[in-house]
C-alpha cells in the first residue's frame, strides 16, 4: 500500500506541475487574449496568433527558410533582380536589413520579395531568431 501511495503522489505532483507550466506558457487565464484584439472575450481560451505578414502563396523561392536557418546563406544575383524568401518552416521569421525595416513577420508558407537595384553586398538577419543570417551579393 505504501508504494501505491507514492506513485499516486508523484502522479498528482506531475499533473499539478504540468498545469502550472501550461498556465505560465499560455499567459494565464484571464484578461486580453494574446491575439491583441483587446476585447478580452476569448471563450475562456488563451489565443496566440501570429501577426499576418508576408506574401501568401509566393512564387518559387530563391532563399528558403527551414529549421531556423536561411538555406541559401549567400545568394548571388544581378543588379535589378528580385529575391524571394519563402518560409517553409513552422515558426514565423523575418528578413531584415540593417538599413531598413525589412519584411515584417513572414508566416509559414508566406514569402517576402525585394528588388536590388544597386551592386553591393547586403547582409540580412531574422529579428526573431539570433544567429539566422544571410547575404545577398549583387553584381
Amino acid at each position: 500500500m505504501h508504494g501505491r501511495r507514492n506513485r499516486t503522489t508523484y502522479r498528482i505532483a506531475a499533473v499539478v506541475g504540468l498545469a502550472a507550466i501550461l498556465t505560465a506558457c499560455s499567459g494565464g487565464g484571464g484578461g486580453n487574449s494574446a491575439s491583441g484584439n483587446g476585447d478580452g472575450d476569448n471563450g475562456g481560451r488563451n489565443v496566440i496568433s501570429v501577426p499576418s505578414g508576408g506574401i501568401p502563396d509566393p512564387g518559387p523561392a530563391d532563399v528558403e527558410i527551414h529549421n531556423f536557418r536561411f538555406e541559401d546563406e549567400t545568394h548571388t544575383i544581378s543588379v535589378g533582380d528580385t529575391v524571394m524568401w519563402v518560409n517553409e518552416g513552422s515558426a514565423p521569421h523575418t528578413v531584415n536589413f540593417t538599413a531598413d525595416d525589412g519584411s515584417g513577420t513572414i508566416r509559414t508558407a508566406h514569402g517576402y520579395e525585394r528588388e536590388f537595384d544597386e551592386a553591393g553586398t547586403y547582409e540580412y538577419f531574422c529579428n526573431n531568431h539570433p544567429g539566422m543570417e544571410g547575404t545577398i551579393i549583387v553584381e
